[in-house]
């Protein structure tokens, strides 16, 4: 039994088999971790795309100069702050 595994060890067929195999792995894991990279950078520029996009609607709705009020109803409303500074407010 020993010789027999001592056999299949030694042998070429299973030494290319087994690189073969590896290699296979290897491959599917570069492929997959490139399309998880470019999935992931590409999802990223759309959520900072969507975000300066909303940003600028929320400037435009508020008007220039900045209406105080309109600007706490809408923090209340979307739950979030916000801040401006010019010479005259803050």
């Amino acid at each position: 039994m020993i010789n027999h595994l001592r056999k299949i060890y030694r042998s070429v067929f299973t030494k290319l088999l087994l690189i073969i195999f590896i290699t296979g792995i290897c491959i599917n894991l570069v492929v997959i971790g490139y399309f998880f990279h470019m999935a992931r950078s590409n999802n990223r520029n759309q959520i900072y795309l969507r975000v300066v996009q909303y940003a600028n609607y929320l400037i435009d709705d508020l008007g220039t100069p900045p209406d105080h009020a309109r600007a706490e109803m809408m923090s209340r409303e979307y739950f979030f702050e916000i801040s401006y500074q010019s010479p005259d407010l803050n």
